[in-house]
């Protein structure tokens, strides 16, 4: 309810900043007073600030019911990780940053009564913007979906080659059950703190993915594609042997 009221305040305040005829009776100023500039920061301010709002609850909105999943069958259902809305922001602040500064540069520009040809920054830097958050946001969204591997290996043997890679490659096991097996790869980096490697238990075939560490870091520096294709080949190799001898 607070949130609704504080969302039509700053609505009502937007659109009075934004019609010329109400700032020319506000305490803010007109260009006449020599207040273009602080006139202009506040209705960059209002627009900052009300399209945060609005994109932290969309964001909320989208997520809140991935918060209390459970992981296995949700993997096995939709074949992506789910996301609580703090790791959702962590994961989509790339395309986010990329997404609000082609919309707030748009809006500023059309709120300022600009022909494309003053536009700041130019029209196609703008455009440029958007398609990179689009580029960024569909690369982001097929980080989270798992690979399936194929393999005639009961749940035990699968078991062990997981902890046998993770062994070999200083993985720490952080859970193991209920229908899957998920390890942590720490690493001291300013811009990575490591990766989460997910493994989910299925008939006839296992479901892999990778994934920096949502709620610590951006990007991994491609680890994630490495720790998955460790693991494929781990049981690829198994699926290999098991098929000589039963030859």
């Amino acid at each position: 309810m607070a949130m609704n009221k504080l969302l039509r305040i700053l609505y009502l305040f937007f659109l009075c900043m934004t019609d010329n005829n109400v700032i020319a009776y506000t305490v803010i100023g007109t260009q006449n007073n020599g207040y273009e500039d602080y006139n202009s920061f506040i209705v960059i301010l209002i627009v900052i600030i009300t399209y945060s709002i609005i994109s932290w609850q969309i964001l909320r909105y989208m997520y809140r019911k991935e918060k209390h999943v459970e992981l296995a069958s949700f993997v096995l259902k939709y074949k992506r990780l789910p996301l609580t809305p703090s790791q959702a922001s962590s994961h989509f602040i790339i395309p986010g940053v990329l997404m609000s500064g082609s919309i707030i540069s748009l809006i500023w520009n059309v709120i300022a009564n600009r022909s494309l040809d003053d536009f700041f920054p130019p029209p196609e830097i703008i455009a440029f913007l958007f398609i990179l958050f689009i580029i960024s946001y569909l690369k982001r969204k097929q980080m989270l979906r798992f690979e399936c591997v194929k393999t005639a290996l009961d749940e035990t043997t699968i078991r062990e080659i997981f902890r046998e890679v993770a062994s070999n490659n200083k993985w720490g096991i952080e859970h193991d059950g209920d229908g899957y097996i998920m390890a942590d790869n720490w690493r001291d980096f300013r811009s990575s703190r490591g990766e989460e490697i997910y493994l989910v238990f299925d008939k006839g075939q296992v479901w892999i993915n990778c994934v920096h560490r949502l709620d610590q870091s951006v990007i991994s520096f491609g680890y994630t594609s490495e720790n998955i294709e460790l693991l494929k080949h781990a049981i690829e190799e198994y699926n290999a042997e098991n098929k000589k001898k039963a030859d």
